[in-house]
């Protein structure tokens, strides 16, 4: 189990995007002290990334700013 988990043995709420109906998603969970964790949800017994706040922060602008979008296939 992930220590953030077993630090807050309260019922986790993981969340996902909206349109995620494959199940090809990222879950993202809040704790306390301002800290959020982030799991694959293809994945049961998925490995837990853990931020703080900041770095949460930090990732969704250079996640929004395409940072870290994969290159696209040359073209045909």
């Amino acid at each position: 189990m992930n220590e953030i988990l077993r630090q807050n043995p309260v019922e986790v709420i993981w969340r996902t995007a909206r349109n995620c109906a494959n199940g090809n998603c990222v879950a993202v969970a809040e704790f306390p002290g301002e800290r959020v964790a982030m799991r694959d949800t293809k994945v049961g017994d998925s490995p837990i990334l853990e931020f703080t706040l900041p770095q949460w922060r930090t990732f969704l602008r250079q996640a929004k700013a395409g940072l870290y979008d994969l290159p696209l296939p040359p073209q045909k």
